[in-house]
């Protein structure tokens, strides 16, 4: 596979799925915060809102407990393996452990603290208008924006510290996700592949790997029983629709 690879990922049940969305965005966050203009600020702030509205929807306290301990109990079975680094092994259930009794002594809500936030609060009720935070609409926010880039950053990182530990708990289980299992090597004849999965290894996230350059893109569907893999003429081809060609790709089925 050359180094110039594009994955395309889908998870396989909604937890998995609330998870890549937030990484997602605390992805776009780290950029956002990079520049000093307002508008990157703003982007800043429109980032921590969505992060804010998936928090406000799901119990992530629970579902961030329940992975972390599922997790280190399938990797204290790997203790007895010779062939595992068990130091590696031991600061990965060190970590684990830690995090899932942060969310354990954690009381409320974990995103209470910006839900008192009044300044943050009327941004975020505006936000959900269309141009709604123009400097006419908010002028609070209009000053704000045009205070040094210093004092912006400061406010906007003790926001965003709420959702630190979060944060590195989404980072940690969907990294040891994808390096659960090894890469296969496949091929989708005329563009299609499917594939029923074993019940008794429950898949969190199917991997496809192909090299950038290809004039097609990976469309990825499914659930815990099976998945379908259709390779799409992109927009920069004069074709539409599945394409006809035979695809190799490169699969990954996480089941940690």
């Amino acid at each position: 596979m050359p180094e110039n690879i594009i994955y395309y990922e889908q998870p396989l049940n909604e937890k998995i799925r609330t998870f890549m969305r937030l990484e997602h965005l605390f992805l776009q966050s780290e950029h956002d915060f990079m520049g000093d203009d307002i508008w990157q600020s703003r982007s800043a702030i429109n980032t921590l809102i969505e992060i804010l509205a998936i928090f406000n929807r799901a119990d992530l306290k629970t579902d961030f407990i329940k992975e972390l301990e599922r997790h280190a109990k399938t990797l204290e079975k790997m203790e007895q393996n010779p062939a595992v680094d068990h130091n590696r092994l031991a600061e990965l259930l060190r970590e684990m452990n830690h995090l899932a009794q942060y969310f354990h002594d954690f009381n409320g809500s974990l995103c209470s603290q910006l839900k008192q936030d009044e300044f943050l609060n009327t941004i975020t009720q505006r936000s959900s208008i269309p141009g709604g935070s123009c400097s006419f609409d908010i002028p609070e926010y209009h000053h704000w924006l045009k205070q040094p880039p210093e004092l912006r950053y400061e406010i906007t990182k003790k926001w965003y510290s709420v959702f630190e530990t979060p944060k590195k708990t989404i980072m940690l289980l969907l990294n040891i996700m994808r390096n659960s299992s090894l890469p296969t090597q496949q091929t989708a004849n005329n563009g299609f592949f499917q594939e029923t999965l074993d019940p008794n290894l429950p898949c969190k996230i199917i991997r496809v790997a192909v090299p950038a350059n290809l004039p097609f893109y990976a469309e990825i569907s499914g659930g815990k029983h099976r998945f379908v893999i259709r390779f799409i003429n992109s927009a920069l081809s004069e074709q539409s629709g599945q394409t006809t060609n035979d695809i190799d790709f490169e699969l990954t089925r996480c089941i940690l």
